[in-house]
């Protein structure tokens, strides 16, 4: 999803959008869902905004790795790696 939807938030401009901030709160709501995939996704998308909303998009990581969920290791790395915008 997070790599294939053309938003108009990930253009060159760095101009903050009510798209591109609808998108991050979209982020942080999937983040409370209690599935692992999902969170992996949800981790997936800011770490490729990080680019354009490098703040943000780490706030809404680090705000979920501090959060009193059970986090698998695998998924706890990658949160680090996407807070980074390190994300594939």
């Amino acid at each position: 999803w997070w790599d294939r939807l053309p938003f108009p938030c990930a253009s060159r401009s760095k101009t903050d959008t009510a798209f591109g901030q609808t998108g991050l709160q979209v982020m942080r709501e999937i983040l409370a869902i209690p599935h692992h995939a999902v969170r992996e996704s949800a981790l997936h998308g800011p770490g490729h905004w990080h680019a354009y909303y490098p703040r943000k998009s780490r706030q809404i990581v680090q705000a979920f790795r501090h959060s009193k969920q059970a986090l698998r290791d695998d998924l706890c790395s990658y949160a680090k790696n996407a807070a980074d915008g390190h994300v594939q």
